[in-house]
């Protein structure tokens, strides 16, 4: 299980304890601007569309502390089975249908939002668990967030694109190590398709979405893909800039807007 908001995780049995240190200035202003409700409560909305979630025995604040106990949920992360090698891109495909499919469901409550970053999300016997459970997201309270620099993160929440353009990012990154590009077209074309028949999504029809990290990420793909650039070059431009980055430090939000014209 790895971290994400938490930067210490310990298994007791059946049980993870996640403790987390607000010492991220950035992570301190989600919490505080975006974050709604309890993770008891978070989860029981999750479940109510048909997403499992691992179960929370409880959550608390000490000190400056938060304190997270959930039931511990056996498996790999999404992503770290997009990037195992040795599993077939036949069963990484089915996989990212599956999880597209959650994605469908989540659509059935308007106001609820996940965090679609495949680290949140374990595979464990063909079921797909979403295992991050702070922030607890909901749309109107994220809508009330109104801090400039936190905007990449607001749209990442809601916007349909934006959250698709990110689940495909990731998706397709996990290939391009070590397959062809011309293997990773043909993936690439598979995910767009099962994206355009499971959800309607359409990248073609997200011009207007361009200025967000996940849609420069996806550029930086294409460009590889079709021999603009190096890979060396797409690894860099894309580590250049992240959400965090562009939130944090003014000059980087400054560049990145400077790319997207």
């Amino acid at each position: 299980m790895e971290s994400g908001l938490f930067n210490n995780i310990i298994k007791v049995d059946n049980y993870v304890i996640k403790i987390s240190k607000r010492d991220s200035e950035i992570s301190n202003q989600v919490m505080d601007e975006m974050n709604s409700g309890t993770p008891e409560e978070y989860a029981a909305h999750i479940n109510n569309i048909g997403i499992k979630t691992a179960k929370i025995q409880s959550s608390f604040m000490c000190d400056d502390y938060d304190i997270l106990v959930q039931e511990y949920i056996d498996g790999v992360t999404i992503q770290q089975l997009l990037n195992n090698e040795n599993v077939s891109t036949d069963i990484k495909v089915s996989v990212f249908e599956k999880f597209i499919y959650l994605y469908k469901l989540s659509e059935k409550d308007s106001n609820l939002c996940l965090d679609w970053n495949m680290k949140n999300f374990i595979l464990n016997n063909d079921e797909i668990y979403y295992v991050d459970l702070t922030p607890c997201l909901y749309k109107d309270k994220i809508m009330n967030s109104k801090s400039d620099n936190l905007s990449q993160y607001r749209e990442s929440y809601l916007n349909k694109n934006i959250q698709v353009a990110g689940i495909l990012g990731y998706a397709v990154m996990s290939f391009v190590k070590y397959k062809s590009k011309e293997e990773v077209q043909i993936i690439y074309n598979k995910f767009l398709d099962i994206l355009k028949e499971k959800i309607d999504f359409d990248l073609t029809k997200c011009t207007k979405d361009f200025n967000h990290v996940y849609f420069y990420k996806i550029y930086q793909v294409q460009e590889y893909l079709s021999s603009n650039i190096t890979y060396e070059e797409m690894i860099n431009n894309i580590s250049n800039y992240s959400m965090e980055k562009i939130s944090k430090y003014p000059e980087i939000k400054t560049n990145f807007i400077r790319t997207r014209k």
